[in-house]
């Protein structure tokens, strides 16, 4: 009795899909069936990223990087429909933070886009917290527009004279976290800087 190997491609592109024996007798006949060959598939040249095809009865190794892959500057993800390599800008590696830059093959951390990202977050926050009351400027003038009307209501007045010290206080905390996001100098720095636990003022 003889072993005798089968390798087994797809019926669609005819890509390898793995291999099985059969034990037959010395010098019988033996075919290996619809998609199939005795030919042999060399194993070492198959990786992650390399697939076998059977084509013009030959196994040939093509680049199969099909799937998603990110762009090395913008981040931003891409689909790979078609088997070769991989484009140059291009990798398969998704990076890890938002914060990530290509740098000798892999992806690390940048101190300057993650403080970036830190002050976006910031000034997020802050918007937030003075998008119904206005700025600073729109609250001085309604209370000079108060002030001129000779039957204004001193009440009044003090509610937005509160108004304008509340968004002092307000921008006194944001140029304050802003200030020690740009003192950080490294990404466990500015990782323990908690815009969530921010002691910001209270609404007036």
């Amino acid at each position: 009795m003889k072993k005798i190997y089968i390798y087994h491609y797809t019926g669609r592109n005819h890509r390898y899909v793995g291999r099985t024996y059969r034990m037959i007798q010395e010098g019988s006949k033996f075919h290996p069936g619809p998609r199939a060959t005795r030919k042999k598939v060399d194993l070492a040249k198959l990786t992650e990223y390399r697939i076998a095809r059977f084509h013009h009865r030959e196994w040939e190794y093509v680049d199969d990087y099909r799937g998603p892959a990110w762009d090395k500057v913008t981040l931003t993800e891409e689909q790979i429909v078609k088997l070769g390599p991989l484009p140059d800008n291009l990798t398969h590696i998704k990076p890890p933070h938002a914060w990530s830059v290509w740098k000798n093959g892999k992806w690390v951390q940048s101190r300057k886009l993650f403080r970036q990202t830190k002050i976006k977050a910031l000034n997020q926050i802050f918007t937030a917290k003075t998008r119904t009351i206005g700025s600073r400027a729109d609250i001085l003038e309604a209370i000079c527009a108060l002030a001129r009307n000779s039957t204004a209501d001193q009440d009044a007045i003090t509610k937005w004279a509160g108004l304008a010290d509340y968004v002092d206080k307000l921008k006194a905390v944001y140029d304050q976290a802003k200030a020690d996001l740009a003192a950080a100098t490294t990404i466990k720095e500015l990782k323990a800087i908690d815009l969530s636990a921010i002691a910001w003022p209270e609404a007036v």
